[in-house]
């Protein structure tokens, strides 16, 4: 079997959040409580998948 290497450019070292964290979770969480405050708690959360999934499991160790 041939190997395949990744031609995006991205990749990660671990599941631990960067330092872009530091500013998308307060935004997240700010846009969060704004849904909530519009339409009540959401059921459900989409994590489109872009990233090492640090940033959803951040909010699923919140209770989102």
């Amino acid at each position: 079997m041939k190997t395949q290497l990744s031609i995006s450019g991205y990749c990660y070292g671990g599941a631990g959040h960067s330092c872009a964290h530091a500013i998308l979770l307060p935004a997240l969480e700010t846009e969060l409580k704004a849904v909530e405050a519009r339409v009540g708690s959401p059921s459900r959360l989409f994590d489109l998948g872009c990233g090492n999934g640090s940033a959803v499991a951040a909010l699923a160790g919140a209770g989102k």
